[in-house]
């Protein structure tokens, strides 16, 4: 759950709004074009370490999909 957490805190500061639903699709609600895909990828990466693969990229439509991807990249 603690990486849920920093999770959330990343795509927070990038979206710059807080307290938007897990379920939430960022392209509808904030305008999330493929910029704000590479600097969420970056972050992520650098942050926990991992690798996201690009076909995952446009799986990340939401921070419940986020969750799901960092999540199976921290247990590979």
């Amino acid at each position: 759950m603690e990486n849920n957490a920093k999770i959330r805190e990343i795509v927070e500061e990038i979206v710059e709004m807080k307290g938007f639903e897990d379920d939430a699709k960022f392209i509808e609600l904030f305008e999330f074009d493929s910029m704000l895909i590479l600097e969420l990828v970056s972050q992520l990466e650098k942050t926990f370490g991992i690798v996201i693969n690009e076909e995952d990229y446009p799986k990340m439509q939401s921070l419940s999909d986020v969750y799901e991807i960092v999540n199976k990249e921290l247990a590979a």
